[in-house]
């Protein structure tokens, strides 16, 4: 997004410098065209750079050149345009240039992908920068009368800059790291409900033969779905229904069945890691 809105408003300028100057006959638009031209390209390159691979291993060190390339060029500009003399009418106003200063900043807090010790000394260095220069260019253009009103203002300015930034970052934090954390505890929860099923349904076919553990884990599973329904409020919880009130019974009719009392020395030991079909297996083979 950073880049994208950077691409945005370089090509606006560029236009629009471009316009003004074809106007009203500046011969200083070329060279404010050229210092945007410069950062379109550049910008494409590092949006180019975010499409490849090495992008997620190099994102830091991409994030603080693409930032410091915009720091840079808007001291060039600065410096090459000031707003002072005879160039003040042909390019950005003093206001201009700090809502510049002001962009870049609150560009780099909060959508520049850096960590905040990096966002805030890029940023503090680009400030200290940005009002020595303003400073010399006023002291160089005879504009050397002291103003310690105006000289508070612009501090307080870009300390409420900074403070804005800080704030926004940090929020951005939280937030981010909030989500991942819920996330995470819902993956957490998911894992152990499924390990907890795995075990319950493990423990009903070591214990039962599987025709009724599969009958009795579908109607577990059914009376889960129904009272998820009845949280939901699909389904009204009163039912008039006195089956409802009881748990099913499940039972089935055999024939030929022979009930065998025997003490045999060990049979705990063996039966401990068999299911109850190779039980009853083997005792059917000791026994025929």
């Amino acid at each position: 997004y950073a880049l994208v809105y950077i691409l945005v408003i370089s090509f606006t300028w560029f236009v629009y410098f471009s316009a003004i100057g074809i106007i009203s006959s500046s011969r200083w638009w070329p060279i404010i065209a050229t210092l945007f031209i410069w950062l379109f390209i550049l910008m494409c390159c590092a949006l180019y750079l975010t499409s490849k691979d090495y992008y997620r291993r190099y994102i830091f060190p991409i994030s603080l050149t693409t930032s410091t390339i915009l720091c840079t060029l808007s001291l060039v500009l600065l410096i090459v345009v000031p707003p002072f003399g005879s160039t003040e009418a042909d390019g950005l106003s003093l206001v201009g240039h700090f809502a510049l200063c002001a962009e870049i900043q609150l560009l780099i807090y909060t959508v520049v992908p850096m960590p905040l010790y990096a966002c805030f000394g890029i940023c503090a260095l680009y400030s200290i920068a940005f009002e020595s220069a303003t400073a010399y260019l006023r002291y160089k253009y005879g504009l050397i009368d002291f103003d310690p009103m105006l000289l508070a203002i612009r501090i307080l300015m870009q300390l409420c800059i900074h403070i804005i930034g800080i704030h926004i970052l940090l929020m951005t934090f939280v937030r981010m790291r909030g989500t991942f954390m819920k996330v995470g505890q819902s993956l957490l929860v998911r894992r152990q409900l499924q390990m907890e099923k795995q075990l319950r349904e493990k423990m009903i076919h070591s214990l039962m033969p599987p025709k009724v553990a599969d009958w009795l884990m579908a109607g577990s599973e059914r009376e889960r779905e129904r009272g998820a329904s009845v949280k939901k409020g699909s389904i009204p919880s009163h039912n008039p229904d006195i089956r409802s009130l009881f748990r099913p019974f499940n039972m089935h009719s055999m024939e030929n069945v022979s009930i065998l009392f025997a003490d045999i020395v060990g049979f705990t030991r063996m039966s401990s890691n068999k299911n109850a079909e190779e039980l009853v297996g083997i005792l059917n083979a000791l026994f025929e």
